[in-house]
């Protein structure tokens, strides 16, 4: 009953992590968008 307890509390800690992986997906979206922008702009 402990372990599950302490797997439990593992989860809850990664999930926590997740804000910051969203974060990093939506700066590489960004950057990605950008320098496709820029790219286009040379090209016009």
């Amino acid at each position: 009953m402990e372990d599950l307890l302490k797997e439990e509390e593992f989860l809850a800690q990664k999930d926590n992590y997740n804000p910051w992986k969203g974060f990093l997906l939506f700066y590489e979206i960004t950057v990605l968008y950008f320098i496709d922008t820029l790219d286009k702009a040379k090209e016009a």
